[in-house]
């Protein structure tokens, strides 16, 4: 009978450490993730949750006027990157009208195949004509994202470019 008791009693406390340690793995898992952490950021008033830093290079070979364009987008990896769409270049660039070339995972950035969240780079390049060594840029992108969280509406930045030779 004791020995019952005693195998009983051991049993349930194996069974009490097993779900105490199924759940707080779950816990760390859940709360190491982009998402739980994107969460925390905003409530704790991170007004940067829906920001994306762009970085972009345009080379330009001496004599030619056509070049290319590289681009990386820095989401921060808390909603699903839709990719990054040239809206204004000064002086103007032929190729880049609604072209979508930033690829993530090897595929292609789009509102129909977003990076999914928790991704924190997207890049690609593209042939560009017009183009002129040497040559200061004004270049005006849309960054969009695959939701409809207000923290993440679509918003247009800025990107300066010099062509190098």
């Amino acid at each position: 009978m004791q020995r019952r008791k005693l195998w009983a009693i051991g049993a349930i406390g194996v069974i009490v450490v097993a779900i105490a340690a199924y759940a707080a793995g779950n816990y760390l898992q859940n709360y190491n993730s982009p998402l739980s952490k994107c969460e925390r950021d905003a409530s704790n008033g991170d007004s940067g949750v829906g920001n994306t830093v762009i970085v972009a290079s345009l080379a330009v070979p001496s004599g030619s006027d056509q070049g290319n364009l590289t681009m990386t987008a820095y989401p921060n990896g808390c909603a699903p990157f839709a990719g990054v769409s040239i809206t204004f270049v000064s002086p103007a660039l032929g190729g880049l009208t609604n072209q979508s070339f930033l690829r993530y995972d090897g595929t292609v950035v789009s509102a129909n195949r977003p990076a999914p969240i928790g991704a924190t780079r997207a890049s690609g390049s593209i042939e560009v004509f017009d183009a002129s060594a040497n040559q200061s840029y004004k270049t005006t992108a849309e960054v969009t994202y695959a939701t409809s969280a207000p923290e993440f509406t679509n918003s247009t930045v800025g990107i300066g470019l010099t062509s190098q030779s």
